[in-house]
Parts: C-alpha cells; sequence; structure tokens
C-alpha cells in the first residue's frame, strides 16, 4: 500500500566561499538549523517537513553534519554528510567510491543509535549502514547549497558559478508500493542514497536514463552517479536505474499538462539497473516537470497555494526539471 505522502519544502538557499569540504558543510548546517523557509514561513526543526541537523567539529572544524527526519519510523533512520579538507580518515565507503580528501560524501543508516564518529564503520553506533558516496570535490568552486526536504527525506543540490549543479537526495524517497517482506523493510519503506557523482554535474533529468551522469541512474566506477537502497532486511545494497521504458524517451520542454492546463502527475519509476530490470518503486512525491530552474515553484491560481517546488539540470537557467509535490 502507499505510503505516507510527502510534503516537500525549500529550505532557501547558502552560499559557500571558499570551495572547501568544510564550506559546503556549514552551508549544510545553516539550512538545516534555519527558522524560517524560501518563503519565509515558519520553520520549527523537528517538526512538520524540517528535520533536526547537528554538527561534528574537530578542533573547530566541521566534518560533518547529521540529521533525524522529522518522522521518525519504526527503523529509526539517520542522514549524514562528511568530509574533510587534509588528513586521513577511514570511512565506511559505498562500492565503488574511495575515499579522497576534498569530496563530500552522503549517506544514511537504518535502526540508528547514537552518533558516534563519522568515520566509523557504524556512524550512529548500532544498525546498518549504507556506506558514503562521494557528491561534490572541491575543484568545482564556489556556489550555494540549495535544501529542499520533506518529512522522510532530504534533497541537496549544489550549485557552482557556472551554472552546473551536483544532486544528492538520501532517506526514505522510494515507496516500494507493497508490504511484502521482499519488496520492503518492516516499516513498508525502502532506505537509500542518490548522488550524481563526486566529479561531473548532474545529466539529464528526463528522457533517455542511460546518458552519462543521468539522473537518478547508477555507474559502476568511482565517483560515478549511484542510486542505491537496502535491500530488506539487511546491509546490502541494490542498484536502480531509472526505468526507461515507461519514462518519455526525449526531453519535455514544455509543461506537463492535460488538455485542461491542469498538472499532469507522471510518476517515476526505478527498477533493478541489471536485466529483467524488475521494478523496486516509484519516486516519493515528485514528477518529471519539463523546463525549469532549480528555486522555482508552481502556484495554484485557483487555490493560491504551492503545487510544488523544482529542481532542475542547472540553477541559473531553464533546463529539465522535476517537481517535488508541496501537498499542503
Amino acid at each position: 500500500m502507499p505510503l505516507p505522502t510527502q510534503q516537500w519544502r525549500f529550505v532557501g538557499n547558502a552560499g559557500f566561499s571558499p570551495a572547501s569540504a568544510e564550506s559546503v558543510l556549514n552551508a549544510i548546517y545553516t539550512l538545516g538549523t534555519s527558522s524560517t523557509y524560501a518563503d519565509g514561513s515558519s520553520r520549527t526543526p523537528g517538526s512538520g517537513s524540517a528535520a533536526t541537523w547537528s554538527r561534528y567539529q574537530n578542533g573547530g572544524v566541521t566534518e560533518a553534519v547529521y540529521a533525524t527526519p522529522a518522522t521518525t519510523t519504526a527503523l529509526a533512520q539517520r542522514f549524514i554528510f562528511a568530509g574533510v579538507d587534509t588528513g586521513s580518515p577511514t570511512p565506511t565507503m559505498a562500492s565503488p567510491d574511495v575515499f579522497a580528501t576534498g569530496y563530500l560524501m552522503a549517506s544514511v543508516n537504518k535502526n540508528s543509535g547514537a552518533f558516534n564518529a563519522w568515520d566509523a564503520a557504524l556512524p550512529f553506533t548500532s544498525g546498518q549502514f549504507h556506506g558514503y558516496y562521494n557528491f561534490w570535490n572541491t575543484s568545482h568552486g564556489i556556489g550555494a547549497v540549495r535544501m529542499f526536504e520533506c518529512q522522510e527525506a532530504v534533497y541537496l543540490v549544489i550549485g557552482r558559478d557556472n551554472g552546473q549543479s551536483q544532486h544528492v537526495a538520501v532517506g526514505a524517497w522510494l515507496d516500494p508500493g507493497s508490504t511484502n517482506d521482499a519488496d520492503a523493510e518492516s516499516d513498508g519503506r525502502l532506505y537509500g542514497v542518490y548522488t550524481s557523482g563526486g566529479n561531473s554535474p548532474v545529466g539529464p533529468m528526463t528522457g533517455t536514463a542511460t546518458a552519462a551522469n543521468a539522473w537518478m541512474t547508477h555507474g559502476g566506477s568511482n565517483n560515478a552517479e549511484h542510486t542505491t537502497v537496502f535491500l530488506p532486511g539487511g546491509a546490502t545494497l541494490l542498484a536502480l536505474f531509472r526505468d526507461s521504458e515507461l519514462n518519455a524517451t526525449n526531453a519535455h520542454t514544455g509543461r506537463l499538462t492535460s488538455g485542461r492546463r491542469t498538472y499532469f502527475n507522471e510518476k517515476i519509476l526505478l527498477t533493478t539497473n541489471t536485466a529483467p530490470n524488475n521494478a523496486v518503486g516509484s519516486l516519493r512525491d515528485m514528477a518529471f516537470f519539463g523546463y525549469g530552474i532549480t528555486g522555482q515553484r508552481l502556484t495554484s491560481s485557483s487555490s493560491g497555494g504551492v503545487v510544488g517546488h523544482i529542481i532542475a539540470e542547472r540553477v541559473e537557467s531553464e533546463n529539465e526539471s522535476i517537481i517535488l509535490f508541496r501537498n499542503a
């Protein structure tokens, strides 16, 4: 059965300079602890869609930020983003990525205990740790972090000065549509990590799912795009691939509407990334949008409310995009 509807909110954007792992982590923390959303409305960490964020500093230098989502699911998931500009820590990586200084990493833990250490085998003391994937490095230069959040997941867009962007999502962002033990965790969810990769900007967000660095796909090399969830009941990871049969084969260059000019919600299905490409689930309250700019929002003239928030391939000009639904 479907999981609870998620209410995506745009927290805002926080610039960072210099181009360092610490600088980006501090920008994430600034957004995570914000008392307002981008539209000026009140935001209370631990309530509604807002996670509760903490920061780990080593000798005054930020090395990790981590969060407990607003909805505490039965498997007690927690998010973490980490990285250092110097030093030789030994964090647990998710294959095939390898650790390197100057890179930022993201992960999720289920059946979590208290925070232990970001580079420990179990950063949250207990449970199952996904392992880190890289999602940004200092060669990309200065820019800004944009944070989107819902009750059970967070989506970050790290925009570069040249308009390109790195994407990362962690949490329960995939709905298996089944409560069978082989399809879902005991709480009916799937937990995982998506990154557009540690080196290249995000590629096509609509159309073919086989292009290099395409959105929500999985590459088999270090610093490539990665999309994985825990296999239910354990710590093994399942690689996923945006379905290219049911999704459009050409980029959406307009706004997706019905003949009556109302918004058309096209579900985004993820499958296993090897034959026979079995369906695994659909993205929670996300849909293809057409062309847009990250940070835009779609509003309803009839109700005056916000329909959803736009995440695009680029941050300075219209390009392929998706919508995260507000549902409130």
